[in-house]
């Protein structure tokens, strides 16, 4: 499954293979997320993707989820993922 996270334009453009991005997983509610990156490869897009929207793909990355930004800015997790495929995009 890959997870589609939500991030600032800064967060985009800087986001680089074996860093980091913060974000906001959306589903039935916004999840507040801190992905440690694997190795950045080509976005194959589909036909549901927004046109004005920029996107980018991740392999082997590590998401940690928290409930709400500052239970994530403290490093409280819920959750953590491993070996995760991602699709940051803004």
């Amino acid at each position: 499954m890959i997870t589609k996270v939500k991030v600032a334009s800064s967060e985009f453009k800087q986001a680089e293979s074996g860093g980091y991005v913060d974000g906001e997983v959306r589903k039935q509610e916004i999840l507040f997320v801190y992905i440690e990156l694997g190795e950045e490869r080509p976005y194959r897009g589909n036909n549901k993707d927004d046109p004005s929207t920029r996107y980018r793909y991740f392999l082997g990355c590590q998401v940690r989820y928290a409930t709400t930004p500052q239970k994530r800015e403290k490093g409280d997790f819920e959750l953590i993922l491993r070996c995760q495929a991602v699709v940051i995009y803004c």
